[in-house]
């Protein structure tokens, strides 16, 4: 292991995330018992990093966006562990999942669960294809050239889904109320805490826990957790 005393300090730290995760996301006693002890993994790499910071997957994303918004308290915490904010980067860069994986196995000696450190991302949503594909048929309509309606049809391609090279081993666990983030590219609660830095930190907003709500009452069937 790099650096065991910061992993010491992580492992025993008081995070106080239990409420924010139980009232945001409906997750039980159990769930958060499983997800904090692969958060404070998760913190432990991410101190390592060197660059922009991006999480490995959607839940652990989920509990740094809801830790982050805890202002104050959240800065604290970095200061007191790292020395520094530990700030999300680039919030379209593709997450380096193999790294992620490969650092786990070199310093906690195990494989990362794939629930938390997927092997990679889940596929992109072709509604912003089809809709760019129709906008460019509107604007050819229009203007009466048909170079809208290639450079939209052009554009439409890049953003279609791609298949996965491969067939994921493991799905996301229903009751994790996460599910309704295939083909989605940001976490809904708080995609606006991705833009917090070392400086404004402190002026990230409140956690949204109504757009999950909303989006979970639209697109998720199954019980809550």
């Amino acid at each position: 292991m790099i650096d065991p005393a910061l992993w010491t300090r992580l492992a025993t730290a008081e995070l106080r995330l239990d409420a924010a995760l139980r009232d945001a996301f409906g997750w039980s006693g159990a769930q958060i018992d499983q997800v904090l002890p692969e958060y404070r993994r998760f913190l432990y790499l991410l101190a390592l990093q060197v660059g922009p910071l991006r999480a490995p997957g959607v839940v652990l994303d989920a509990v740094w966006g809801a830790h982050r918004a805890q202002g104050a308290q959240y800065q604290r915490f970095c200061r007191d562990h790292f020395g520094r904010m530990l700030a999300p980067g680039d919030s379209h860069a593709t997450p380096p999942h193999a790294a992620w994986r490969h650092a786990y196995l070199q310093e906690f000696g195990s494989a990362a669960p794939p629930l938390f450190w997927p092997d990679q991302d889940p596929p992109r949503s072709g509604i912003p294809a089809v809709l760019l594909a129709l906008a460019g048929m509107v604007a050819t309509g229009l203007s009466g050239s048909v170079w809208p309606a290639i450079l939209g049809f052009g554009f439409a391609l890049f953003l279609l889904p791609r298949a996965p090279k491969r067939q994921r081993a493991h799905t996301i666990d229903d009751d994790w109320n996460l599910a309704f983030l295939m083909g989605s590219t940001a976490f809904w609660s708080t995609a606006r805490h991705q833009e917090a830095t070392d400086d404004d930190a402190s002026d990230a907003p409140c956690f949204d826990e109504m757009s999950l709500d909303e989006h979970l009452d639209d697109n998720f069937d199954g019980d809550r957790g």
